[in-house]
Parts: C-alpha cells; sequence; structure tokens
C-alpha cells in the first residue's frame, strides 16, 4: 500500500475514477472528513441535546458505524483534491482501517490483534474494550457511564477500541524511541501541517518547539489518556484516567512535557 494511494484503490465499493482522499491524508487527519463523522446530522443533534439537558451519555455512541453507513458517508462527502485544514476525524481512521483490511483480505480485528501480540509483544493489549477487569467511566457529573462495548461489526473501532494498561503504553514508547521494528520510524516522518501548536506523523502529533517529541491522546466524556515519549531524551510518560476532565489531563501533559 503506497500513502499516496487513493482509498478507492483498495476499497472495492468506492469508483476509482472519483476523487476520495489518499491514505496519507486519512492518517494525518487532513481529508476533509468533518469532526463530527461517523454520526449523521441528526444523530450529533440528539447527543447535542442530551448533553445540554444534562443526561448522561454512553461513550460508544460516538464510534459505531456498520459497513453500510462506512460507505454511505464516504459516498455522499464532496470532497475535493487538496490538503483540508487540520481536523480530527475518527472517521478518516475507520476508513483507513477499513482499506487495510480490504487489501489484506483480513479482518481487521485480527490483523490489529496478530501485530500487537505477535510483532510488538505487548501482552495486554487486545481488540476490544468491553473486558473483564477494566474501570467504569465518569462523566463530568461523576455518573457512571459504562465503557466502550465496540466490536467487529463496528467500521470505526481502527480509530479507539484497544484494551492496554500503563506497563504496555510504556513498552510502545520504547519501541518507538528504538525504531524496533524498524517500520515504527516511518510513523516519525513530519508532514506540515502549517499549525502552530503541533505537526503530524502517522498516528502522532509532533510538538511544534520540540520535534523530537511525539505524543497522542484520547478523551470522551467517560475517560482520558495520554501516551508521549522524547526521541532524543529516551523519555515516556503515558497518563491513564476514567474521567472526563481532559483539560486537566491537557495541563498535566504540558507541565510534564516541558520536563521530560
Amino acid at each position: 500500500m503506497n500513502l499516496n494511494d487513493s482509498v478507492a484503490k483498495y476499497v472495492p465499493e468506492l469508483d476509482e475514477r472519483k476523487y476520495y482522499p489518499t491514505l496519507k491524508r486519512l492518517a494525518t487527519h487532513t481529508a476533509g472528513y468533518p469532526l463530527r463523522y461517523p454520526m449523521s446530522r441528526g444523530e450529533l443533534f440528539k447527543v447535542a441535546f442530551k448533553q445540554l439537558s444534562g443526561q448522561p451519555i454512553k461513550v460508544e455512541i460516538y464510534l459505531q458505524s456498520d459497513h453500510e453507513k462506512l460507505i454511505c458517508l464516504t459516498k455522499e462527502a464532496n470532497l475535493q483534491d487538496k490538503d483540508y485544514k487540520w481536523t480530527y476525524s475518527n472517521f478518516g481512521m475507520g476508513l483507513l482501517g477499513y482499506a487495510i483490511s480490504c487489501a489484506t483480505g483480513e479482518d481487521y480485528w485480527d490483523l490489529m490483534s496478530d501485530y500487537m501480540r505477535e510483532d510488538l509483544g505487548l501482552k495486554n493489549s487486545v481488540m476490544g474494550t468491553n473486558t473483564p477487569g477494566i474501570l467504569s467511566g465518569y462523566d463530568a457529573k461523576n455518573r457512571n457511564v459504562g465503557n466502550w462495548s465496540l466490536g467487529k461489526e463496528d467500521y470505526i473501532t481502527p480509530a479507539g477500541n484497544i484494551t492496554s494498561n500503563a506497563e504496555d503504553m510504556l513498552e510502545f514508547a520504547r519501541l518507538n524511541i528504538e525504531e524496533t521494528p524498524s517500520h515504527l520510524k516511518l510513523c516519525h516522518t513530519l508532514y506540515d501541517l502549517k499549525s502552530k501548536h503541533s505537526n503530524m506523523g502517522l498516528g502522532w502529533w509532533i510538538d511544534y518547539k520540540n520535534p523530537n517529541i511525539f505524543y497522542h491522546g484520547g478523551n470522551t466524556d467517560g475517560f482520558a489518556s495520554m501516551l508521549a515519549f522524547d526521541k532524543k531524551k529516551k523519555t515516556a510518560v503515558t497518563i491513564l484516567t476514567n474521567t472526563r476532565f481532559y483539560l486537566e489531563r491537557e495541563k498535566l501533559f504540558m507541565d510534564i512535557l516541558e520536563n521530560l
């Protein structure tokens, strides 16, 4: 697979004669898909109404999407052949994962499970987040919102459906620092987003002031997490919380980042 290939080259449901984003644009969140995908406008309105009315929201609602919905939204988006302004897109990650699945002829869930276990040696990391022992998440009003329950049938699962622990997170940082396997180095190539805050590799943010620092975080109504490492100093930090207070996590992360 080539980063400059159109995703339509690998997804049989898409017409290669029409423009669809390249794999690189999907991987760097510059494909042009809006942040709200994979929710339709109607679904987005319902979620917004629940939030405004103070109702608890199950976290998995943001990432639920079946195959038909994935293809339909991909076809409906009228995108141009250009690098769009950076917009984080779970949908783009889902589409990229589906393209990988089509290209290999294997289910993405199984591919990622084998990769983590066999290639990276991460024994405590598995696909699927509705697993025994995982803590429930809590929203801003300290209400229990449970945790993820995405399965193989959810086509946005490549956007965030891995259960891991601090030990494996730090081990993954070490593998990236040491570039073992060597293909991890490809993810550290800097793609200039013309941003005042950060640039991107493949799946990593790269600190604007210090290109040796790579990081990624995740936020939902019930969880906030972060993994960061400095390749030059060979240091790493991970933050895992079961609350939605990601602003506090961001502040803590920035304090740590300055002292890595």
